[in-house]
């Protein structure tokens, strides 16, 4: 079952409260009282899945009145203060209520959560929270801490609970959410990015091929800053060698070794995950010692060696649907990957041919790949590639790449992936479908309002 599945089976929340309950911060009196601020909203959700027979505790590694005080408001079964060790102390919590760890569901911020998060069945960080506690987590909240994470958890649990028919005679609902028109994804984490299993719509960009250092981190600057401020989780993509162009006089990248070096600077500097492809499997160790994900062309998808070698590093592996396969025979192209134990796997749609040099899309490949459980990726810009259609290079139509990732993203997409460059037709590859930067926060600002619509995300 994915993060969204699971939380059905939800008997007890457990969180922490400094960097959960409030925002991290602490306040002193001129009296030296210590002072907390609580959000309201997480309350009332507290309260709410009390009343659906759930059980709440709060263990925490501080003490004090306020903190007391705000718990006991909230009638929460299971106090534990002054902890510095909270995995045996959790433990002993589920034991004395009969709660397996699957039952669990722990929401942490920092460092002393990590045990705990490893533990439970549903481990979950806030959005600020450290990076290493994102990493432990299978869902990241919207919200930060003390300002409505909790009770985002909340009402997902309140939603799945109610979802639930009653009995073998109780009437299906009409399907009014995503989780009943879409099939259900897993969640594949890149680093703290999680992308599926009904998680807001998730970002990959970056500009087709690194065309010299300073670009390079100039765009990924550039693009991190807009996805910050919409709020959109990145992961950031640039080619070392697009060993697929057209022509032999076609640019392909600074290669292999540069170009690794290149993103691994990008990856530690800008701090955002890093993906790019591989095209023959003496590529894939040096890449997957730098690469947070790593993607296999379309050209190559069937490629059974490239697969296997691939998913055998254990990285998340994002495959291209070929231009001239069907959504249904990806499945093929997911269990070699998963042959290697590598269950990590996106699947990205990209158009599909029609005819010479031109592609369509077709909307429906979208939840036939979900249906595999794997999340799914739209590219909005490939979609409007002409492939070969200048002679010597690929031609493009980069005008309608905003239309066809609002048309995606109101089917259900997990992620979008769009090439983006500051000059496009200055570009040194794909140019003519690479869409602006200076495009990018207005059609990732539409995209974000329709996936919440499609996602039913409040």
């Amino acid at each position: 079952m994915n993060f969204i599945e699971k939380l059905r089976d939800v008997q007890i929340l457990v969180m922490d409260v400094d960097g959960v309950l409030t925002d991290g911060k602490l306040y002193y009196s001129d009296s030296r009282e210590e002072i907390k601020a609580y959000n309201v909203r997480d309350g009332q959700g507290l309260k709410l899945i009390k009343s659906h027979g759930i059980k709440l505790a709060v263990i925490s590694g501080r003490t004090g009145e306020a903190v007391w005080r705000r718990v006991e408001e909230l009638h929460v079964d299971e106090i534990r203060l002054g902890v510095s060790d909270k995995l045996p102390v959790l433990q002993d919590i589920l034991r004395r209520h009969n709660i397996s760890s699957d039952q669990a569901l722990y929401i942490g911020d920092d460092l002393g959560d990590i045990g705990v998060l490893n533990f439970v069945g549903l481990p979950v960080a806030v959005a600020d929270a450290h990076d290493t506690a994102k990493r432990s987590a299978d869902y990241i909240t919207r919200n930060i801490g003390g300002g409505g994470a909790v009770r985002e958890i909340c009402d997902m649990i309140i939603s799945q609970k109610e979802e639930r028919p009653q009995s073998p005679d109780a009437v299906v609902k009409p399907m009014d959410n995503r989780q009943d028109r879409y099939p259900k994804t897993n969640v594949v984490a890149i680093n703290g990015v999680q992308i599926g299993g009904g998680r807001p719509i998730a970002l990959i960009a970056g500009p087709c091929v690194i065309e010299s250092r300073d670009h390079t981190f100039k765009m990924a600057e550039a693009i991190k800053g807009i996805s910050v401020k919409l709020g959109v989780p990145f992961v950031f993509k640039s080619s070392y060698d697009k060993a697929n162009r057209s022509a032999i006089s076609s640019y392909r990248g600074p290669g292999l070794v540069n170009g690794l070096s290149i993103l691994a600077e990008v990856q530690k500097e800008v701090g955002v995950p890093v993906l790019s492809d591989v095209h023959r499997v003496n590529q894939v160790n040096p890449a997957s010692s730098v690469l947070d994900a790593i993607q296999v062309p379309a050209f190559l998808c069937r490629q059974t060696d490239l697969l296997v070698s691939a998913g055998s590093t254990g990285k998340p592996i994002n495959v291209k649907k070929a231009q001239f396969m069907s959504p249904q025979d990806m499945s093929n192209v997911v269990d070699k990957i998963k042959s290697t134990g590598n269950q990590n796997i996106l699947l990205t749609e990209r158009g599909s041919c029609f005819g010479y040099n031109n592609l369509v899309v077709d909307m429906s490949s979208i939840p036939i790949m979900q249906s595999s459980g794997c999340p799914v990726v739209f590219d909005a810009t490939h979609s409007t590639q002409l492939p070969g259609g200048l002679g010597r290079s690929s031609g493009g139509r980069r005008e309608f790449a905003a239309h066809l990732a609002r048309a995606a993203t109101a089917v259900g997409i997990d992620a979008l992936f769009m090439e983006v460059h500051d000059r496009p037709d200055e570009a040194l590859c794909d140019g003519e479908n690479m869409i602006n930067l200076e495009m990018l926060e207005s059609i990732l600002a539409a995209v974000v309002q329709i996936d919440k619509v499609a996602k039913h995300i409040q």
